[in-house]
């Protein structure tokens, strides 16, 4: 995925942020590991399902070249 397309169509919330000042940095994102994701899997059960909903609702490019692309039978 190119980034720009974030902002070409898709990315008003992204644009707003960005005027707004608020440039994220790379420690402000958190990665789970194996066993958070393990706990979250026992808590909430898979999440395919919910994954292809929101790539559905999304514009194709997000999801291209991933199981969750609409060329993918589920």
């Amino acid at each position: 995925m190119n980034p720009l397309d974030l902002f070409f169509g898709t990315g008003d919330a992204v644009r707003m942020i960005f005027k707004l000042g608020y440039v994220p940095e790379e420690s402000e994102f958190y990665e789970l590991t194996c066993d958070q994701y393990k706990y979250y899997f026992e808590i909430y059960g898979h999440t395919d399902e919910k994954l292809r909903y929101a790539a559905s609702l999304l514009p194709s490019i997000f999801s291209k070249d991933t199981p969750y692309s609409r060329d993918v039978e589920p």
